[in-house]
């Protein structure tokens, strides 16, 4: 869902409203897709630092039948679920979904290690990113922030690095 949270046209809902709308519905909010700024482009973003109001985003609700409330979720639910959080890159919870869908074990397994293996990227791919960051940095060292914080916003929305180094958490499913 598009979302606000600043009232650009007159008597818009905001996040806020539509958060509650959906969590009424039985969606639980998982997170944003992108997130945009209002800027009044009073610095120079090749030159300068700084945060600005938040405008508007895309954000990501699923029905999740792991928090309990979904008692009736059928096969095909299930599996619209895990797809959508694969496309939408929220592989840990598509892996979460098929440890505990109603499928044989051996299927569960093939299924998280298909989720996963969207994620890969390799050590040597993001060795590779950075170098070619910084060969464009350096090719053109006025556009060097601009630059950085793109490539910064691309990551940003698919790593979440948080919990790196902590323990696994069991999942609901465990084969034999």
């Amino acid at each position: 869902s598009e979302v606000c949270f600043m009232e650009i046209y007159e008597g818009q809902p905001l996040f806020a409203d539509i958060e509650r709308a959906l969590v009424a519905e039985g969606f639980t909010f998982y997170g944003f897709l992108s997130l945009q700024g209002w800027s009044q482009k009073y610095i120079d973003k090749s030159r300068s630092l700084g945060r600005e109001r938040l405008c508007f985003g895309d954000a990501i609700f699923f029905r999740d039948p792991l928090d309990g409330a979904q008692a009736h979720f059928d096969l095909r639910r299930w599996q619209c679920l895990y797809l959508a959080a694969v496309m939408f890159g929220f592989v840990d919870f598509a892996a979460e979904v098929a440890s505990a869908a109603p499928v044989p074990a051996e299927e569960a397994e093939r299924l998280v290690r298909a989720a996963l293996s969207a994620a890969d990227h390799a050590p040597q791919t993001a060795i590779s990113d950075v170098a070619a960051l910084h060969e464009r940095m350096t090719r053109d060292p006025a556009q060097a922030l601009i630059e950085l914080g793109q490539f910064v916003e691309r990551m940003r929305t698919l790593w979440d690095v948080s919990d790196a180094g902590l323990p696994r958490r069991q999942p609901y499913r465990m084969s034999p």
